[in-house]
């Protein structure tokens, strides 16, 4: 079965980082399968939009650091 594991390992104020592995479990031993996959999300409005591909649980964690205004200014908003 292939499983997939989201961690958050940097949020601050301004932006996230999440790590997103793949494992294949066996029943006997657990595996990784392909590469670490890194993505970074600014809070900007636009990209606390792109949240939504993320777990429900992990966009509320993300949004309980944030809160509801967004603190970066991205220039492709203005």
């Amino acid at each position: 079965m292939l499983k997939e594991k989201i961690t958050i390992e940097m949020l601050t104020q301004d932006n996230v980082s999440i790590l997103t592995q793949s494992f294949i479990d066996n029943n006997e031993t657990i595996a990784q399968v392909g590469e670490n996959y890194r993505t970074t999300y600014r809070n900007t409005e636009r990209e606390r939009t792109l949240l939504i591909v993320l777990p429900q649980n992990v966009q509320e964690s993300i949004l309980a650091m944030w809160g509801t205004t967004p603190t970066v200014i991205d220039n492709r908003e203005i």
